[in-house]
């Protein structure tokens, strides 16, 4: 309630709105065949001495800076890798300067190959790994997470049913369970949130997501198998006091989202994030009765806190709570008088969770380059839900503890991380009355060595060993391996094993909102798969400190157990049993970025899947997957960023679906799914400490037909509202504003 208070007042003060601006461009002087050449300096660090002030250069050298309300004279500190810091005295009332950095001697530093804006490429990680900035996140409606990956050919994301609202995403064509998702190295939506949990984080909070593809390292444990997805949070040590964020859009959906840091002192500070979302309008586009966008409202909060001593320690902690109502099915239902009924078919969703998370990094003294880490996350996450007459009720209580040592050797170029795990999850569902319940210990052990060898040749390889209490010992070997050919050509390779639990209901939570029977045919187990990817990126630089990034993979995924979820044996059942044949995922993408122009880039893609599993009996292409996918983007921003343009055109190839011909023919639909189009795009204006946006999203009004089957018989044999393809909900417009008081 303090930092509440603390930050109203903030808010409210009378000087919020009266800050200066410093313009100005950084630069240095390159002399060649005895004549000099200016040449600018992109991304250059520029910040007021002793205050929150800063900024970075944009790609032509250029900066704008807020000014703090003081009549003293200030001191702007600016600073480059490679170049002699500089400290230059401004002056009351001075609004624009010049700044020449003077070469000095190189520093050996981790550098990126891309740093366009909206999202880059490390150039020296050893996995292939796409960054998805603030800029990135912000040309999009990005409302969560799962908004997040429209421009992105890497992550396809759309609807699990009709219904729910419930959001999933694919990486290398197969299904997100596949991908770890998790917050600053801390498991997050695993288990029971796997279904919602991608709506869980919002937008406005996030700096930074990380995707990797591929085998991830063994130190974040041994599920990841197509992929690691790694979301940075804003963090109370370098956030600004206040950040205000709200949106709203033609259909009726309001959200707000607050945060807020304070530095208590040298060492500690604190953070609220605060989500409060919204929607009470029914929408029904395609007026088959049926809502397009469940109602609900979500109440969402983080505090975290951080201690830190410079080369010594540094701790971090928190509490998450939320609270989500949804509800949702035909416009007429009124749970009072219907639910239990057959008079009208709805559909509620209830959650609840509450995590606690504790990270802490420790020197140890005397050591050089020797540290412990530690972290602990306890999780409980509660749901209740109903669809139609189905009725699906899961608890899920969690906990993760690792400790780590790592030690470089040598000259810097070894190091070794070794560690401890354990990890325990208790499951308690229950569907339609029948209970479910399972419970996990896996305590585990793993090493990780990294050899580096001048910033051309790097191996990370990595095994771990956890024994789990229901299904045994999980061994996992990791390996990466980078080779820059030269500093504009990096080739990359990863090979991997992973495991990990099904948790049938959650993960195919859309089969509720359909009157097929569920069918568990064998004792399941766990799931198991290899996957090996290459990668290749080329780095062109173009003129005036400009750069072209080239980039072409692909990744192979062989299960050699998968939970195979069959929709086509029978049109009214689906089946669950393990994988008896082959099963794999073959996903080959190229993408290229230029900034064709200042302020003009364009991001091109193209990823072709081929994704089939044994499917009663025979190999078969998996439901839902499209084999082709094109992504065309393009951004503009003046100069100074004043203004910003985005636009984003996607095309979807044919998909396979469920068969149907166990239905009579109204009630049927296509073996395939069609090729469709999408485009979005959004504006931004923006001013001294605030900006506003105007988008679009289906901006072409592309809808699924009959996207739910047997719409007017709900509680019939043939109803279905989990065959989704493609958008449902036509066209959106939205608009909100940011505000940031950064003194």
């Amino acid at each position: 309630m303090k930092l509440i208070i603390i930050t109203l007042a903030l808010f409210f003060s009378g000087n919020v709105f009266a800050h200066e601006h410093l313009r100005g461009f950084v630069k240095t002087v390159v002399e060649e065949n005895a004549e000099q050449e200016i040449r600018p300096l992109p991304f250059a660090t520029v910040h007021f001495a002793e205050t929150a002030f800063g900024a970075t250069t944009d790609e032509e050298g250029f900066f704008d800076l807020h000014k703090p309300n003081t009549d003293d004279t200030l001191i702007l500190v600016v600073s480059y890798t490679g170049f002699v810091p500089d400290s230059i005295p401004i002056p009351p009332g001075k609004t624009e300067i010049e700044v020449v950095l003077a070469t000095g001697v190189e520093i050996d530093e981790v550098m990126i190959s891309r740093r366009l804006g909206m999202s880059y490429v490390s150039r020296l990680e050893p996995a292939h790994a796409e960054v998805i900035t603030v800029s990135g996140l912000q040309v999009l409606a990005c409302c969560n997470l799962g908004e997040s990956f429209e421009s992105s050919a890497s992550v396809d994301v759309g609807y699990s049913d009709a219904v729910s609202g419930a959001q999933r995403i694919e990486m290398l064509g197969l299904d997100g369970i596949y991908s770890q998702i998790m917050f600053e190295n801390i498991p997050n939506i695993r288990g029971l949130s796997s279904t919602y949990g991608f709506s869980y984080i919002p937008g406005p909070w996030m700096e930074s997501i990380h995707i990797s593809k591929g085998a991830s390292s063994v130190l974040h444990g041994y599920e990841s198998i197509t992929g690691l997805i790694n979301v940075d949070y804003k963090k109370p040590q370098d956030s600004e006091p206040l950040f205000v964020n709200a949106y709203f859009n033609n259909e009726g959906r309001y959200e707000g989202n607050l945060t807020s840091a304070i530095e208590l002192s040298e060492k500690w500070s604190t953070m609220i994030l605060s989500h409060l979302s919204t929607q009470q309008k029914k929408i029904d586009h395609n007026e088959n009765t049926f809502l397009d966008i469940p109602l609900g409202t979500q109440l969402n909060l983080i505090n975290r806190w951080n201690y830190e001593v410079e080369h010594k320690s540094h701790i971090q902690f928190g509490i998450h709570l939320l609270s989500e109502d949804r509800r949702g099915g035909q416009t007429d239902f009124d749970r009072e008088r219907d639910y239990g009924t057959e008079n009208s078919y709805g559909i509620g969703i209830e959650t609840r969770k509450i995590q606690g998370f504790f990270k802490g990094g420790f020197a140890i003294p005397g050591s050089g380059h020797s540290s412990i880490a530690t972290l602990a996350t306890a999780t409980y996450y509660d749901q209740s839900s109903f669809f139609g007459l189905n009725g699906y009720d899961g608890i899920q209580k969690s906990f993760n503890a690792s400790a780590l040592y790592n030690t470089q050797t040598g000259d810097h170029g070894h190091g070794i991380s070794t560690g401890i795990s354990y990890m325990w999850d208790d499951y308690s569902e229950h569907f339609n009355q029948t209970p479910y319940e399972r419970v996990e210990s896996v305590p585990g052990i793993f090493g990780e060595y990294t050899f580096n060898y001048e910033d051309e040749f790097s191996l990370v390889t990595g095994l771990r060993a956890d024994h789990n209490s229901v299904y045994g010992w999980f061994v996992t070997p990791r390996m990466h391996l980078r080779y820059e050919l030269n500093e504009d050509n990096i080739l990359r390779g990863s090979l991997g094993r992973g495991f990990r639990t099904a948790n049938i209901f959650a993960e195919h939570s859309p089969i509720m909102a359909s009157s097929r029977e569920l069918i568990i045919s064998e004792e399941l187990d766990a799931e198991e798969a290899w996957n090996y990817g290459v990668n290749f990126t080329r780095v062109m630089n173009l003129n005036n400190a400009r750069e072209a990034v080239f980039n072409i993979d692909f990744y192979r995924t062989e299960f050699r157990n998968q939970i195979i979820a069959d929709l086509d044996q029978n049109v009214r059942e689906v089946v669950f049993y393990n994988l008896d044949g082959q099963s794999y995922s073959n996903s080959f993408q190229t993408d290229f970025t230029v900034e064709v122009l200042e302020g003009l880039e364009f991001y091109l893609a193209y990823r072709f899947n081929d994704v089939k599993a044994t499917i009663n009996g025979q190999l078969r292409e998996i439901p839902f997957v499209n084999r082709h996918k094109g992504v065309v983007t393009a951004t503009y921003e003046t100069p100074f960023e004043n203004w910003r343009f985005h636009i984003a055109n996607q095309f979807n190839g044919p998909g396979r679906l469920p068969d149907s011909g166990g239905n009579p023919g109204r009630y049927s639909w296509d073996n395939y799914s069609p090729s469709h189009f999408l485009m979005q795009g959004q504006a931004t204006r923006r001013f001294s400490n605030f900006e506003i946006y105007l988008g679009s999203e289906n901006i072409t009004n592309f809808m699924q037909p009959n996207p739910v089957i047997a719409n007017d018989e709900p509680f019939g044999s043939h109803f279905d509202a989990s065959i989704i393809w493609g958008p449902f909900t036509g066209r959106k417009v939205y608009g909100g504003l940011r505000y940031t008081f950064d003194q």
